[in-house]
């Protein structure tokens, strides 16, 4: 601030500080420093690393580093449009870290086809593979399964699928996987059997009931089924399917699917309730 004096009159005038200015500032810290603030601040899609390349040529160029930290492309062009870009970067500049990709059914007005998606898609994967920490995938055609075989992402944390989860996913393919939300139809054991296989060390699972019943996570999570006969009850103990890491499994209950397809009696729903342990909780949606 600089105050201008004069007879009866004082003002006041703001004084900007230059590019150079900024760039003296940010040079008392070392550049690692910078890039690990910048880090955590662009996880927004672009917007906040976009604001920070304004700043000074300094700041643009350590922000030049991670401005594919976080992305998110939601239709058809820009699957294919970011398929494009990430190929024109060698490896070492391809550290996207949180990823959200989805997209509706292309229209006969775009000339882009539902295979065309698909091999966008997964090819970005393949690409980005070795960096991200979190993924979130939404997509609502075509039957085959989004990650391809052979895939491995060793810092992943965190993966939602609105998708099919592959029947035969390599194993330990999320080595670091913690969190797990699956909206899958179908699965059953065989889907326990994959998210063990895959997800070793897993903490917290999110599924829809059509695609892993009450039942059929308490059976994955070893839990003793009691089964009454005529005379006495039986003690069905089941294998461990799931990791033995998990910590809590929510099941969301269609109650319109089940009014659809099937009507619950009294007896069914207090054997709902009476199934649920410490480590499950039911959602009704």
């Amino acid at each position: 601030m600089l105050l201008a004096g004069g007879k009866g009159i004082r003002g006041a005038v703001t004084l900007v500080p230059s590019t150079l200015a900024l760039d003296h500032d940010m040079d008392t810290f070392p550049r690692e420093i910078w890039i690990r603030v910048f880090y955590y601040a662009c996880t927004d899609g672009g917007q906040t690393g976009r604001s920070i390349s304004l700043v000074s040529k300094r700041a643009r160029r350590l922000v030049k580093f991670l401005r594919l930290n976080s992305l998110c492309v939601t239709s058809a062009r820009q699957i294919i449009g970011l398929r494009e870009y990430l190929e024109s970067f060698p490896m070492p500049e391809r550290t996207v870290s949180h990823l959200f990709i989805a997209s509706a059914y292309p229209g006969p007005d775009t000339g882009i086809f539902p295979t065309q998606i698909y091999d966008s898609m997964t090819r970005i994967l393949q690409l980005v593979q070795w960096t991200l920490v979190t993924l979130t995938t939404h997509r609502l055609f075509l039957g085959k399964p989004i990650l391809p075989h052979g895939l491995f992402f060793p810092y992943l944390t965190e993966l939602t699928l609105y998708d099919h989860f592959n029947t035969f996913i390599e194993r330990r393919a999320f080595p670091s996987l913690r969190r797990l939300h699956l909206s899958v139809l179908s699965g059953g054991e065989m889907l326990a059997r994959n998210i063990g296989k895959a997800c070793p060390f897993l903490t917290h699972l999110y599924v829809l009931e059509r695609g892993l019943s009450l039942t059929q996570v308490e059976q994955a999570l070893g839990v003793p089924q009691f089964l009454p006969t005529s005379t006495t009850i039986s003690v069905t103990v089941t294998k461990f399917l799931l990791p033995r890491t998990i910590q809590k499994v929510l099941v969301e209950t269609d109650l319109g699917y089940i009014r659809r397809d099937h009507t619950p009696s009294s007896s069914d729903d207090d054997g709902y309730h009476e199934s649920l342990n410490d480590k499950i909780a039911q959602a009704e949606f």
